[in-house]
């Protein structure tokens, strides 16, 4: 039988600082990318550019794994508030993956209780490639964290009866921060005097929208009043705008206009 090999204590040992430092190099690297890809557009380099900032971005799982086992620093206070940032970056809440992860561990293999086993084998090199795409997985992390903020309930078998209210309240957390975060990008949208909320320039860009003085016309063969992810997108882009541009309407048109 073949000696387990002995594990150098070194390699054992958390720092504050190594991990710190790491954080660090992490942050600049995605601060790099993200310049990248604001100087490279209209170019051809914005796909090299976008694609080499995804590399940097989903590697962001790393110290998210870490201060999940509590080994990315030495204080337990570092590794809540960074694994906090880190799956609040990638829309996986923290002590939710926590729970996942540590059923993984304990269950290694076991195709019934290992949730990283739940999803069988691409039946298909189609469906291979979807998975691969990632859209799948962005999906689940969306429908999973808004039922467990909107509705309150807990389904995953991984997760403790006496936990569900923690994922819960997390969850919750975790959309409102991204709630006050669109203010903020927003009130930083006017400050820069591009005109109007930065989610309604997303909006736009992503739809083919053009903006002009009374409103939000579509363009490329949609009609206001089109459903887009269930938002009535012209509707919405312009309430959105009277709600946070000074009216030039009358106090009694403003109480008039539709809400």
């Amino acid at each position: 039988m073949t000696e387990p090999v002995a594990v150098p204590t070194a390699l054992l040992q958390r720092s504050n600082q190594d991990g710190l430092r790491q954080l660090a190099a992490h942050v600049l690297l995605l601060g790099v990318t993200g310049t990248t890809i604001f100087w490279t557009r209209g170019t051809l380099w914005l796909v090299p550019a976008i694609l080499l900032q995804g590399i940097v971005l989903v590697c962001v799982f790393c110290p998210l794994h870490e201060t999940t086992h509590r080994t990315a620093f030495a204080s337990r206070n570092l590794n809540r508030t960074v694994g906090w940032l880190c799956g609040a970056l990638l829309l996986l809440p923290p002590e939710f993956f926590r729970q996942f992860h540590f059923a993984h561990h304990r269950y290694a293999q076991d195709a019934a209780r290992d949730p990283e086993l739940a999803q069988p084998a691409p039946a298909s090199f189609g469906v291979y490639l979807w998975r691969a795409s990632g859209l799948p997985n962005w999906q689940r992390r969306l429908s999973v964290t808004l039922r467990h903020a909107l509705t309150g309930r807990v389904t995953e078998p991984f997760v403790p009866a006496h936990q569900h209210a923690a994922i819960v309240a997390e969850a919750r957390i975790l959309w409102l921060n991204y709630g006050y975060l669109e203010d903020m990008l927003n009130d930083a949208a006017f400050a820069l005097k591009l005109g109007r909320p930065l989610d309604d320039l997303l909006i736009a860009e992503l739809l083919k929208f053009k903006w002009k003085d009374d409103g939000c016309h579509v363009k490329d063969g949609m009609e206001p009043g089109d459903m887009v992810f269930g938002y009535d997108v012209p509707a919405e882009a312009t309430r959105h705008r009277s709600a946070t541009q000074p009216s030039k309407l009358g106090a009694t048109e403003a109480l008039e206009a539709p809400k």
